[in-house]
């Protein structure tokens, strides 16, 4: 019985300590890796990826591993566990065939020993060795391209870099679009406060600090030019329509100061501002008026030196237009401002400066104020003019702007004498832009957006409640209300007569 179990163990012993085949001899068909540790540049990229590729259409010689058989433990029956089909693979991590740069993926794999620093891969899915040996092979294969391939820096397309390369444009674009906005806020702070400054020093010499006024002076420039042009397409575009009414009005022999014509002038006018201002407003910021030219110096949003080269560029804007007019259409000037039968001067002025303290009362709320509707401020300044003109176009003619006025008496030679010397279209509009001004002052001052907070929000959830809604909460929670109190009092009640019963008890 001792000599039987001696000779069991030592066929056990026989079957484990089977020993590796090593051979690790290099096959000359078989692709050698280059010898890269790291994969950093795209050339070590492609001769990777040159190398993957042969690996891909070779299989590992077995001769390139250490095999080993045992019996199989799996299922098929006592036949099967007394034949070795239990393959059993295993090749260190430094063999000359695996490239450098997977090894370190290798050894993040399941399949790693740490102890002997070797891949181990067994199977046991088949009867046959040499099919197990085969899927061992298949394995480690797929385990060494999979660790290879993962390393490779991925080369992107030539379309992914065109892409790039725009972004990279666009963000260069705008990253020097922020700078020179921050520079531009620095430059007008730093101009401010160096105009804040005393212009003479305590011994009465001029302060080196007085030259920050012009600090600006070629964007000045720039903008008064453009600003010409602007004034000069609004006003050409209201003098032609008022011309066009004129010369029909004249044609058929209607009243020159129907209700017809006097919409058609307003609609002119109110329109070619609308479009004007939208197409400068960007720009020059699309004043066209030396009134509401003033009413933004006052407010501090231009510069003196900017104030005066509007006004002028608004003037000469003003007699450019009406000579265009003038020599594109036939028939006599109509579109001149003159005071109406029967009113006197003092009633010309009040009405000059009542609509255009209403205009630049709309430039500073809708343009100059920032808001959500700024960008759509040319719409309601339009409609401003548009309202002022159906007010005041009979009366005085409407000129609530001294370019608009000024153009057409230089180039008719003055027909109404007093234009130089009258205060109806150089003081009458110079007082609604201070009451514009003041107004708009007092507003600022008490804080305006305070009465009406989120006026122009977009938030839904700022909404009113549902009314339905909260009818039917307010009747559920009075009948709650009710229905406590009734059984409050009804408590009350059965307390008090127990009371009663209580003390009228003989006891």
């Amino acid at each position: 019985m001792l000599a039987l179990f001696r000779t069991s163990a030592s066929r056990t012993s026989y079957t484990h300590r089977l020993s590796f085949t090593r051979a690790y001899v290099k096959d000359a068909s078989f692709p050698p890796p280059p010898n890269l540790t790291i994969l950093e540049t795209p050339e070590q990229n492609a001769q990777a990826r040159v190398w993957i590729e042969q690996f891909k259409s070779h299989t590992i010689p077995r001769e390139l591993v250490d095999l080993a058989f045992s019996r199989s433990s799996g299922p098929g029956g006592q036949n099967v566990n007394k034949v070795n089909t239990k393959a059993t693979l295993r090749c260190p991590l430094s063999s000359w065939w695996i490239p450098a740069w997977a090894r370190d993926a290798l050894k993040r794999s399941p399949s790693y020993v740490s102890s002997s620093q070797s891949i181990l891969i067994t199977s046991t899915v088949y009867r046959s060795q040499a099919q197990n040996i085969q899927e061992c092979l298949g394995k480690l294969h797929t385990l060494v391209l999979s660790a290879s391939s993962s390393e490779l820096i991925n080369e992107p397309s030539e379309e992914q870099k065109q892409k790039v390369r725009k972004y990279e444009q666009a963000e260069k674009a705008h990253r020097r679009h922020e700078k020179d906005k921050r520079s531009a806020t620095k430059r007008s702070r730093k101009d401010k406060d160096l105009r804040n400054r005393p212009a003479f020093n305590e011994d009465g010499s001029a302060s080196p600090y007085t030259k920050g006024l012009f600090a600006n002076i070629r964007e000045d420039i720039h903008a008064a030019l453009l600003e010409f042009c602007g004034t000069t397409v609004f006003l050409t575009l209201a003098f032609g329509g008022v011309q066009a009414s004129g010369a029909e009005a004249a044609s058929t022999g209607s009243s020159p100061t129907s209700v017809e014509r006097i919409m058609y002038a307003a609609t002119s006018f109110g329109l070619s501002l609308l479009i004007s201002a939208w197409l400068f407003f960007r720009v020059t910021g699309g004043l066209f008026n030396p009134n509401v030219s003033l009413a933004l110096l006052l407010t501090g949003v231009i510069e003196p030196v900017r104030f005066v080269l509007y006004c002028i560029a608004q003037l000469v804007g003003g007699i450019a237009a009406a000579a265009l007019v003038l020599g594109l259409t036939p028939g006599p000037v109509s579109y001149n401002t003159k005071l109406a039968p029967g009113v006197n001067p003092a009633q010309g002025v009040f009405i000059e400066a009542f609509i255009t303290a209403t205009l630049c009362l709309a430039v500073l709320m809708l343009a100059a104020e920032k808001h959500i509707a700024t960008p759509f401020a040319p719409v309601g300044i339009g409609l401003t003019l548009f309202v002022c003109h159906l007010f005041a176009i009979y009366y005085t003619g409407c000129g609530m702007n001294t370019a608009r006025s000024f153009g057409p008496a230089v180039v008719t030679g003055f027909p109404y004498g007093t234009h130089w010397v009258s205060p109806k279209y150089w003081v009458g509009p110079g007082i609604g832009s201070l009451i514009a001004v003041g107004f708009y002052s007092v507003l600022k001052h008490y804080r305006y957006w305070r009465f009406n907070p989120g006026a122009d929000t977009t938030d839904s959830r700022n909404s009113p409640d549902d009314p339905v809604a909260k009818a039917i909460n307010r009747s559920r929670s009075r009948g709650s209300r009710t229905s406590r109190d009734m059984e409050g009092r009804k408590t009350v009640n059965d307390s008090t007569t127990n009371t009663s019963h209580f003390n009228d008890s003989p006891v």
